[in-house]
């Protein structure tokens, strides 16, 4: 007995498993904080997608005509559906909107003007409820979810309005023809036509042209002739 008590005290097998399960606590922390800091980041893009989309989608309603906030508003909120699959709070995985405001002037979050009316609603910023990410590993050091949200500003920055409709006819097209789905004929792939003034085959339609403007709602074919003007939008810098 103490021949083997003496092997056993002197015995140095197995000393790094004591290490080991001291620095098991560290190790296990480390790893976690990489894991869930990732799933949080990865959250937080899909939320700033989101708002960027949303205020785009939003910016191009703003053409200064009477109901230009609701329908931004509505274009923010419905036009589509974003998704957050890194969200594990047990609500839905769609990002929803938390508020929508708009200004007359913006240069900067601290640098603004609230706009007072659809008329002068020359930009927009959204912002997208808070979502939340509860952490797998990292809890083990007393961090248990990373929550975030974001929002995006976005105006018109130029418009095209009042386009004048342009159109161009068939080339080949015979004299009396009633067929209003008869291809081009005797033209090779490629061939260009050229857009020089005074040609027979293209031109504007005009208001002073009635049946010209008649052809072109007819050939698109639209409900009526388009009035609105055509947005370019541009973001802004956001927090």
């Amino acid at each position: 007995m103490r021949r083997f008590l003496g092997r056993f005290l002197r015995s140095d097998k197995g000393s790094v498993a004591p290490t080991v399960g001291l620095s098991l606590f560290a190790l296990i922390a480390v790893g976690g904080i990489a894991f869930d800091y990732s799933r949080v980041a990865a959250m937080d893009t899909e939320l700033q997608n989101a708002a960027d989309q949303a205020a785009l989608a939003a910016a191009t309603q703003l053409d200064g005509d009477p109901g230009a906030q609701t329908r931004a508003t509505s274009a923010a909120t419905t036009l589509i559906t974003n998704q957050t699959r890194m969200a594990n709070d047990a609500s839905s995985p769609n990002v929803s909107i938390a508020s929508v405001t708009f200004y007359s002037a913006y240069t900067d979050p601290t640098t603004n003007t609230a706009a007072t009316g659809d008329a002068d609603s020359n930009f927009v910023r959204v912002t997208v409820n808070n979502r939340t990410a509860n952490f797998a590993f990292t809890p083990i050091v007393a961090a248990f979810s990373g929550s975030t949200n974001a929002s995006a500003i976005a105006g018109l920055s130029s418009a095209v309005c009042g386009v004048v409709p342009f159109f161009i006819c068939n080339p080949t097209e015979p004299s009396g023809n009633t067929n209003v789905n008869l291809s081009p004929g005797g033209l090779n792939p490629g061939t260009g036509i050229v857009m020089a003034q005074g040609g027979t085959q293209w031109g504007r339609a005009t208001s002073a042209s009635s049946t010209s403007l008649e052809m072109v709602r007819t050939a698109w074919p639209l409900p009526s002739l388009p009035t609105r003007c055509l947005a370019i939008v541009s973001p802004r810098p956001g927090s």
